[in-house]
């Protein structure tokens, strides 16, 4: 868990950071490792130079917006996606089921690897809809110049 705060971290001190939407489980644990590196972090919107961190439920009713928000993305054409093959297996690997009241989101149940890369992008996108689209600052993915590798 140390690992992930310390990119969320790195992230953070890079990027222009409007929120990071996160599953509830473990989330003490990574928000206890954000105070060690003395990255502040807030639920609210009003904490100038505070991360904001919104808790995302992996429910229907939670995850529906980011399904249909991570559809409409690949749909337009405004999500890109370069290749990346972690991304590509766990969106390979994820199923969209639906409950009875129509709401639907991400699933694995069929599938006997992991589709967390999928589900998180979703909550992203989700969280940006949420947000309005206000203004979001440039996706590395958009940036001609961006390199994970740093070459």
């Amino acid at each position: 868990m140390a690992t992930i705060a310390d990119k969320i971290a790195e992230l953070v001190y890079t990027y222009d950071v409007r929120g990071l939407a996160y599953d509830r489980y473990y989330t003490r644990e990574l928000l206890g490792h954000f105070d060690e590196l003395g990255l502040s972090a807030t639920s609210g919107d009003n904490d100038y130079g505070a991360l904001r961190v919104i808790d995302w439920g992996q429910g229907y009713a939670s995850m529906s917006p980011a399904v249909t928000a991570f559809e409409e993305a690949i749909v337009t054409g405004t999500l890109v996606h370069d290749g990346d093959p972690l991304l590509t297996m766990c969106t390979m690997n994820a199923m969209v089921i639906t409950d009875p009241a129509g709401n639907r989101k991400l699933d694995k149940s069929k599938s006997r690897y992991r589709i967390d890369g999928a589900v998180a992008l979703a909550m992203a996108l989700g969280l940006k809809v949420r947000d309005g689209n206000a203004a979001p600052p440039v996706s590395p993915w958009e940036d001609p110049d961006f390199s994970i590798s740093g070459l």
